[in-house]
């Protein structure tokens, strides 16, 4: 758990930094940018996540698992822990 956390924070960071730079932030005028370099980070900032998202729905809801398939491998732990 603890690997792929600190992965998937340090890959946050780092696409996060690409974003700023692919959208035109200027780190020089600080809270100054143009209104378009403000546009585009917000539009970044929410499309981007939303669009794994959705992606991750349409992986979930295509995984195969029914509720005897979930019963029958509750079952086969059970039955390997015992």
């Amino acid at each position: 758990y603890g690997l792929v956390f600190k992965t998937g924070l340090a890959l946050a960071f780092a696409i996060s930094g690409y974003i700023l730079v692919f959208v035109g932030f200027n780190r020089d005028l600080g809270g100054e940018q143009p209104a378009s370099t403000l546009l585009a980070m917000k539009a970044a900032y929410c499309r981007i996540p939303a669009l794994f998202f959705l992606i991750a729905i349409i992986i979930f809801a295509r995984y195969p698992i029914t509720r005897r398939m979930a019963g029958e491998v509750r079952e086969k732990l059970a039955a390997r822990a015992a």
